[in-house]
Protein backbone atom coordinates (compact mmCIF):
# COMPACT_ATOMS: atom_id res chain seq x y z
CA UNK A 1 0.00 0.00 0.00
CA UNK A 2 1.16 3.61 -0.50
CA UNK A 3 3.49 4.90 2.19
CA UNK A 4 4.66 1.52 3.45
CA UNK A 5 8.17 0.58 2.49
CA UNK A 6 10.78 -1.61 4.11
CA UNK A 7 13.78 0.38 5.27
CA UNK A 8 16.75 -0.84 3.22
CA UNK A 9 19.39 1.35 4.86
CA UNK A 10 19.71 4.38 7.12
CA UNK A 11 22.74 6.60 7.47
CA UNK A 12 23.61 9.71 9.41
CA UNK A 13 25.53 12.02 7.09
CA UNK A 14 26.91 15.51 7.31
CA UNK A 15 25.34 17.98 4.91
CA UNK A 16 27.96 20.40 3.66
CA UNK A 17 27.22 24.12 3.36
CA UNK A 18 27.07 23.70 -0.45
CA UNK A 19 24.18 21.23 -0.02
CA UNK A 20 26.18 18.10 -0.84
CA UNK A 21 26.59 14.94 1.15
CA UNK A 22 27.96 11.47 0.52
CA UNK A 23 26.38 8.19 1.59
CA UNK A 24 27.69 4.67 1.01
CA UNK A 25 25.54 1.81 -0.18
CA UNK A 26 24.96 -0.62 2.65
CA UNK A 27 22.30 -2.39 4.61
CA UNK A 28 19.89 -4.36 2.43
CA UNK A 29 20.50 -2.22 -0.67
CA UNK A 30 21.17 -4.19 -3.85
CA UNK A 31 23.14 -2.13 -6.42
CA UNK A 32 21.14 -1.61 -9.61
CA UNK A 33 17.77 -1.82 -7.86
CA UNK A 34 15.34 1.06 -7.35
CA UNK A 35 14.77 2.73 -3.98
CA UNK A 36 13.13 5.90 -2.73
CA UNK A 37 15.54 8.28 -1.05
CA UNK A 38 14.16 9.76 2.18
CA UNK A 39 15.71 12.82 3.82
CA UNK A 40 15.07 13.31 7.50
CA UNK A 41 16.55 16.22 9.44
CA UNK A 42 16.21 17.21 13.10
CA UNK A 43 14.14 20.32 12.37
CA UNK A 44 12.74 19.91 8.86
CA UNK A 45 9.92 18.09 7.11
CA UNK A 46 10.78 14.55 6.03
CA UNK A 47 11.23 14.67 2.23
CA UNK A 48 11.22 11.80 -0.30
CA UNK A 49 12.59 11.53 -3.82
CA UNK A 50 9.83 11.99 -6.40
CA UNK A 51 10.40 8.51 -7.82
CA UNK A 52 12.47 5.45 -6.96
CA UNK A 53 16.14 5.90 -7.87
CA UNK A 54 18.43 3.17 -9.24
CA UNK A 55 21.30 3.04 -6.76
CA UNK A 56 24.81 2.13 -7.80
CA UNK A 57 28.41 2.92 -6.94
CA UNK A 58 28.31 6.51 -8.24
CA UNK A 59 24.64 7.44 -8.08
CA UNK A 60 23.84 11.09 -7.53
CA UNK A 61 20.47 12.65 -6.76
CA UNK A 62 20.11 16.40 -6.61
CA UNK A 63 17.04 17.51 -4.64
CA UNK A 64 18.03 21.17 -5.10
CA UNK A 65 17.76 21.33 -8.91
CA UNK A 66 13.96 21.23 -9.16
CA UNK A 67 10.88 21.21 -6.97
CA UNK A 68 9.81 18.10 -8.89
CA UNK A 69 12.75 16.14 -7.39
CA UNK A 70 10.74 15.81 -4.14
CA UNK A 71 7.67 13.60 -3.93
CA UNK A 72 4.60 15.79 -4.34
CA UNK A 73 6.84 18.80 -5.06
CA UNK A 74 7.18 19.16 -1.28
CA UNK A 75 10.02 21.73 -1.26
CA UNK A 76 10.36 25.51 -1.33
CA UNK A 77 12.45 27.76 -3.52
CA UNK A 78 15.49 29.19 -1.75
CA UNK A 79 15.40 32.93 -0.94
CA UNK A 80 18.11 33.61 -3.57
CA UNK A 81 16.07 31.62 -6.15
CA UNK A 82 19.13 29.48 -6.90
CA UNK A 83 17.58 26.13 -5.99
CA UNK A 84 15.09 24.21 -3.88
CA UNK A 85 15.16 23.33 -0.18
CA UNK A 86 13.27 21.18 2.30
CA UNK A 87 10.80 22.90 4.63
CA UNK A 88 12.22 23.89 8.03
CA UNK A 89 10.39 24.08 11.34
CA UNK A 90 9.18 20.60 12.39
CA UNK A 91 10.79 20.79 15.82
CA UNK A 92 8.21 19.19 18.14
CA UNK A 93 5.19 16.90 18.32
CA UNK A 94 1.76 18.52 18.46
CA UNK A 95 0.35 15.91 20.87
CA UNK A 96 3.27 15.54 23.27
CA UNK A 97 4.87 18.97 22.90
CA UNK A 98 8.27 17.30 23.15
CA UNK A 99 10.95 19.28 21.31
CA UNK A 100 13.01 16.97 19.10
CA UNK A 101 10.11 14.56 18.53
CA UNK A 102 8.87 15.30 15.02
CA UNK A 103 5.30 14.74 13.89
CA UNK A 104 5.58 15.51 10.16
CA UNK A 105 3.76 18.83 10.31
CA UNK A 106 4.92 22.40 10.85
CA UNK A 107 2.19 24.07 12.90
CA UNK A 108 1.42 26.13 16.01
CA UNK A 109 3.09 23.74 18.51
CA UNK A 110 6.39 24.17 16.66
CA UNK A 111 5.85 27.93 16.59
CA UNK A 112 5.20 28.12 20.34
CA UNK A 113 8.25 26.00 21.12
CA UNK A 114 10.36 28.26 18.90
CA UNK A 115 9.07 31.34 20.77
CA UNK A 116 10.09 29.75 24.08
CA UNK A 117 13.57 28.92 22.78
CA UNK A 118 14.10 32.45 21.47
CA UNK A 119 12.95 33.92 24.78
CA UNK A 120 15.78 32.15 26.63
CA UNK A 121 18.26 32.44 23.70
CA UNK A 122 19.39 28.83 23.48
CA UNK A 123 22.99 28.25 22.40
CA UNK A 124 24.66 25.27 20.74
CA UNK A 125 23.43 22.35 18.65
CA UNK A 126 19.71 22.71 19.39
CA UNK A 127 16.70 21.42 17.47
CA UNK A 128 15.25 24.94 17.41
CA UNK A 129 18.38 26.31 15.66
CA UNK A 130 17.04 26.16 12.09
CA UNK A 131 19.80 28.34 10.61
CA UNK A 132 22.52 26.15 12.15
CA UNK A 133 24.52 29.10 13.50
CA UNK A 134 24.56 27.88 17.11
CA UNK A 135 22.09 30.49 18.40
CA UNK A 136 18.30 30.24 18.57
CA UNK A 137 17.09 33.73 17.69
CA UNK A 138 14.79 35.67 15.36
CA UNK A 139 16.40 34.39 12.14
CA UNK A 140 15.27 30.87 13.07
CA UNK A 141 11.79 32.15 13.79
CA UNK A 142 11.65 33.85 10.39
CA UNK A 143 12.47 30.65 8.52
CA UNK A 144 9.67 28.82 10.30
CA UNK A 145 6.99 31.51 10.17
CA UNK A 146 5.72 31.06 6.60
CA UNK A 147 5.81 27.27 6.91
CA UNK A 148 3.62 27.43 10.03
CA UNK A 149 1.19 29.81 8.34
CA UNK A 150 0.71 27.41 5.40
CA UNK A 151 0.88 24.28 7.66
CA UNK A 152 3.50 22.28 5.74
CA UNK A 153 3.25 18.49 6.08
CA UNK A 154 5.12 15.37 5.00
CA UNK A 155 4.05 13.99 1.62
CA UNK A 156 5.02 10.34 1.23
CA UNK A 157 4.81 7.98 -1.73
Amino acid sequence: SPGTFELADSQAVILKTNGNTVASIGGKIVPGQQYYIRLNHRNSIETWSSNPVILGANTTYDFTSSQSKAFGGNMTETPDQMGWAIYSGDISHYLTGIVGEQDGIIESQDYGDMENAIYVTLLGYKTEDITGDGVVESNDYGLMETNVYFTKVVIRP
